[in-house]
């Protein structure tokens, strides 16, 4: 592949779809690259971790630190977390389709 300044460049591995911007957003193709980028969108790490042994978080800063020591690491969720809040506009609007839904079917069945 060669980049648009006829920079030679290597292409490591291909990945699936990944849905970058949210669940509810269709997916684009997307570069990944390996080098620092001093500029917005920040980096993300994703830390994979087997179950059966927890590893705190003390320790994947330090391996964060080995691999970039300038780099601060800060917002610290799971992956739980993180589909819980790209959801939840999603879950909200279901409670309160479901709320009005209830009150018509009651005042329907008090015959108002």
């Amino acid at each position: 592949m060669i980049a648009p300044n006829r920079q030679r460049l290597d292409i490591i591995g291909v990945v699936g779809d990944v849905r970058e911007r949210g669940l509810a957003t269709d997916v684009e193709p997307i570069v990944y690259w390996c080098g620092y980028s001093g500029y917005w969108p920040d980096v993300f790490f994703i830390v994979r971790m087997n179950p059966a042994r927890p590893v705190s978080l003390a320790t994947v800063r330090a391996a964060l630190a080995e691999i970039e020591p300038a780099r601060a690491m800060y917002a610290v969720r799971s992956l739980d977390e993180s589909l819980a809040d790209s959801t939840a506009q999603r879950r909200l609007n279901t409670v309160l389709l479901t709320l009005f839904a209830a009150t018509a079917l009651l005042l329907a069945t008090m015959g108002l």
